[in-house]
């Protein structure tokens, strides 16, 4: 049966540890089939992730996509365009003599700082060549809404919506900052044990946000993956599980056609939806940033430790130039579980 795109929705229950990522994800998913089916189920999606047969996606703000990371050299002149567009409309016209060192160059230098930190742009707003510097460009000419873009991008005179602290829709779609005080109780007076405050540092979303992720796989194969996500979501994912910690709601799968979003003149131009490390041997060019993981194994593995080796990986939205990338499993990444392996395929998307 032919591999398909599936769309799932992911709805966050609570703060959780990380972020969610699809490396992490997969690690899940394969011990929880060698939990239900055996060593033979987590082979099987060995095999299948190593035949370009599964791929999975980190989870996105619903509706968005993330904004690929382009070459400094190569958007230097997309980022020149889009400052000769903004200060021309904030001075109406006026000569660059008549800019220097005006409010209009302060407000540019903001904003600019603004676009660099953006992470999302809306499916709708997809197009070739799509880049941080392209997209404030289009803000710039009023060719895309605040909101296409996340965080919100609101040019100066604009007014951003005041949202009550509670609202469903403060910060949507985007993880922020979250910690919270714990201690641990003296089960004889039924107290709080002396020197036990301690703070938990994670992530949550507003209430309502809905996430959506992405899974490469054969059709049939859609709900049987969709299930064992909603078992790890009940379970919990990632640390402090027990306490409620990384739980989150699966809706149904859904085929979705995200080669229909390669854009009119893409070319070789890729971009990855997840962590991964590129192929031995691949030929092209990358441009991305480095995503540290310290991880430890899964399961009861019979080690003297479960830590696993440091690993870098090429963070979410690294753009490679030649053919398409494929990734690969990490190996060697524990000096005792040899079998051990961590999950740096791509998933890649034409832009």
């Amino acid at each position: 049966m032919a591999v398909r795109d599936q769309r799932i929705p992911l709805l966050p229950r609570g703060p959780f540890a990380a972020e969610l990522r699809a490396d992490l994800l997969a690690g899940h998913l394969c011990w929880y089939l060698a939990q239900s089916e055996g060593e033979a189920g987590a082979r099987r999606m060995l095999e299948a992730c190593a035949a370009g047969a599964l791929r999975l996606s980190d989870p996105f703000p619903a509706g968005y996509l993330p904004i690929p990371l382009e070459d400094p050299a190569l958007a230097a002149a997309d980022w020149e365009s889009a400052e000769a567009r903004f200060l021309a409309r904030a001075t109406g016209g006026a000569g660059a003599e008549a800019r220097g060192g005006s409010a209009a160059h302060a407000q540019w230098h903001a904003l600019r700082k603004r676009a660099r930190r953006l992470r999302f742009v809306a499916q709708g707003a997809w197009r070739a060549g799509v880049s941080r510097a392209k997209l404030l460009g289009c803000r710039v000419e009023g060719e895309l809404a605040p909101t296409d873009l996340l965080p919100p991008l609101y040019l100066p005179g604009e007014s951003a919506p005041t949202l009550d602290s509670g609202s469903a829709t403060r910060a949507p779609g985007t993880a922020q900052a979250w910690d919270s005080l714990h201690t641990a109780v003296d089960r004889q007076s039924d107290g709080a044990l002396e020197g036990t405050l301690h703070e938990r540092v994670g992530v949550a979303y507003a209430p309502g946000t809905q996430l959506e992720m992405y899974l490469r796989c054969e059709e049939s194969e859609a709900p049987r993956y969709a299930a064992l996500l909603a078992e790890i979501g009940l379970d919990g994912h990632l640390k402090h599980a027990s306490s409620g910690w990384g739980r989150f709601g699966v809706g149904l799968p859904r085929t979705v056609d995200l080669a229909g979003t390669r854009p009119p003149g893409a070319g070789d131009r890729w971009v990855s939806l997840s962590p991964c490390v590129p192929e031995e041997g691949y030929p092209g060019e990358a441009c991305y940033r480095l995503l540290a993981h310290f991880g430890k194994l899964g399961g009861a593995a019979p080690v003297r430790s479960v830590f696993k080796h440091p690993l870098l990986l090429l963070a979410t939205g690294a753009t490679f130039r030649g053919p398409m990338p494929q990734g690969r499993w990490l190996t060697g990444i524990h000096p005792e579980a040899v079998e051990a392996v961590h999950y740096a395929f791509a998933y890649p998307l034409a832009c």
